[in-house]
């Protein structure tokens, strides 16, 4: 009689290891899934994270991506070389000659006279204007508009192509800056140096907008005209182009791509 009710210990027995053996495979294999999709899942957020953060990225898109044409035409005089976004000049590219506009700044040595002329006659009228930004190398302006996008990556969550194109409204892609051509000047008035549209309201802007084509030189972006220079408004920006081009643009109210067209083709 003993005999039945151990064997039927002995089969329960066996049935609770075999439960518990199953738990334990169970519990193991969520174990492994688990560790597989933390494994991917960092994987993928350090993916991620590192294309945010890591800045020595470079958001510089190959030339021929760029769909530009060389700014360097033949027909035209060196004063009215046109950079854009159309237009680029070669990484290579650098004024003939530079010189020191102050100890701070240079641009091409054919403009330093003017340059000097129109600040000092501004100064003899008390109108203080500081120079911010000359001439700049193509790996300047690179090192400009990597930073650029970043910070719209960073702060907007914008995807690198939203950033990049984003970014050129405001920083000129690399070699289609006018800054490269060493022909362009940021200038502001020395008791408001913010780029940005309130230094039009500015003494020195006011001053530089009625004088500037006196000594050659153009507002090179105007308010309400991006859609034509592809740059937003800036009121700080000004483009050497001679005295008689000058002119014509800032009477007009026109760009140097709408000069060009007018009278160069």
């Amino acid at each position: 009689m003993d005999r039945i009710p151990q064997q039927k210990n002995a089969q329960q027995s066996k049935q609770l290891q075999a439960r518990r053996a199953k738990r334990k495979r169970q519990a193991l294999q969520r174990l492994l899934i688990l560790l597989a999709v933390t494994f991917v899942l960092g994987f993928l957020l350090g993916l991620f994270i590192g294309s945010r953060k890591d800045h020595t990225l470079n958001f510089i898109m190959e030339p021929n991506a760029t769909e530009t044409t060389s700014a360097l035409d033949e027909n035209l005089p060196w004063n009215l070389t046109l950079v854009n976004f159309q237009y680029a000049l070669e990484k290579e590219f650098a004024p003939a000659e530079l010189e020191q506009l102050n100890a701070d700044y240079s641009i091409d040595s054919r403009v330093v006279n003017a340059a000097k002329n129109m600040i000092d006659t501004a100064l003899s009228e008390d109108i203080n204007i500081t120079i911010v930004s000359a001439y700049r190398g193509y790996e300047y302006q690179s090192d400009l508009f990597d930073k650029k996008v970043q910070r719209l990556i960073d702060e907007e969550n914008y995807s690198v192509d939203q950033a990049r194109e984003e970014a050129a409204k405001v920083v000129a892609y690399p070699g289609t800056s006018e800054h490269q051509l060493g022909l362009a000047l940021d200038l502001v008035d020395s008791d408001h140096r913010e780029l940005d549209e309130s230094q039009e309201n500015t003494a020195a802007y006011q001053w530089l907008k009625e004088h500037c084509h006196e000594y050659g030189f153009i507002v090179r972006y105007p308010n309400g005209k991006t859609d034509i220079t592809g740059i937003i408004y800036e009121p700080w920006h000004f483009r050497y182009v001679g005295e008689e081009a000058a002119k014509v643009i800032m009477e007009k109210g026109i760009t140097l791509e709408e000069y060009l067209q007018d009278y160069y083709h």
